[in-house]
């Protein structure tokens, strides 16, 4: 995966009298594309980005879309902590966590991608349902907010011991098949499509997901605040190709459900089988839940800043992201 070329803006000058009062009202548009370096992980809503890009549902002529993929959620964090993205597909948590590793670059929720109702799991063997056995067991995990904060909300609703009595395993994804089979870990942290893929491999059953916690893990796609600033038509163009991109999964031929498919490692039935634990809010709840003033989004926000708080994952002076619905067409 390439990481070099980090992205720079092209400036206009705006110039004098009339043309600047234009310019004003125009936003001082950059000439030409504008490159946007747009980090993803593997997970099914952030497929569309892909798709849009591929079926030419993003103009060129506005943007050179770069998307950088990363193996791990980690990666694709440090990536835009050290300034290598403009933009990232990522969970609400993990924004969140954004804020409290670079509040200097705090990004701006600008559309609310999916919610997760029941794709974000803890999996793991059948005989051990009853959460409070897991004393002392290994659970692999991310080194990510979503996974501490799903640990913790399961400790605080199911019953898990907390975090201190566990014996959590940071790895990535791609190990997560073996640490099971070697009988290093019970249980895994996951999502789709890696717990499908699990369930497969390994045997492993749901214990805990987000379908317990509704309305709470959220995808999204966050924006370096300067970008949103200085480039608004090209972040407004991305909203729209997703959107795009998603219609045309849903009105037209089997053949693109069998390519998103394809390209998270799944079946078609698998696909479906994950798409059915995710949420996809219309353009209406969009709008509502991106009112930055006591939008779900928003509420949500400020909630998981206090949970990250609680368990040591933010400091205490962490911002929450901004939530602008100014780029919904």
């Amino acid at each position: 995966m390439g990481r070099s070329g980090i992205w720079r803006p092209v400036w206009l000058g705006c110039g004098l009298g009339a043309a600047a009062i234009l310019a004003l009202l125009s936003g001082c548009r950059s000439p030409g594309p504008v490159a946007l370096r747009l980090g993803l992980v593997s997970w099914p809503g952030y497929e569309y980005f892909a798709l849009a890009k591929e079926r030419g549902a993003i103009d060129p002529a506005v943007m050179t879309l770069d998307l950088v993929n990363f193996h791990d959620q980690h990666s694709q964090v440090d990536a835009y902590v050290t300034g290598e993205l403009d933009a990232l597909a990522i969970t609400s948590v993990d924004a969140v966590r954004l804020c409290g590793m670079a509040p200097q670059r705090c990004p701006v929720v600008v559309l609310v991608i999916d919610e997760s109702r029941g794709a974000d799991q803890l999996v793991g063997r059948a005989t051990l349902r009853d959460l409070r056995h897991f004393r002392g067991r290994g659970i692999a995990l991310e080194d990510t907010g979503i996974a501490r904060y799903l640990l913790e909300r399961a400790h605080q609703t199911a019953g898990l011991p907390p975090a201190s009595q566990l014996r959590l395993v940071l790895s990535t994804p791609d190990q997560w098949s073996r640490l099971l089979s070697q009988g290093a870990v019970d249980a895994v942290v996951s999502y789709a499509p890696f717990s499908q893929q699990l369930a497969q491999r390994n045997g492993v059953v749901p214990l805990f997901g987000s379908d317990e916690l509704p309305g709470e893990i959220l995808d999204v796609l966050a924006v370096d605040p300067s970008v949103a600033r200085r480039h608004p038509e090209q972040v407004r163009e991305l909203v729209e190709g997703w959107w795009t991109a998603r219609r045309d999964e849903r009105n037209l031929s089997r053949s693109i459900q069998e390519r998103l498919a394809r390209s998270q490692g799944l079946s078609l039935a698998q696909f479906a089988s994950a798409q059915r634990a995710i949420l996809y809010p219309g353009l209406h709840s969009q709008s509502s839940w991106l009112n930055p003033q006591g939008g779900r989004v928003a509420v949500t926000l400020a909630a998981i800043r206090r949970s990250l708080i609680a368990i040591g994952q933010v400091p205490a002076h962490t911002p929450v992201p901004q939530v602008s619905r100014q780029f919904l067409f």
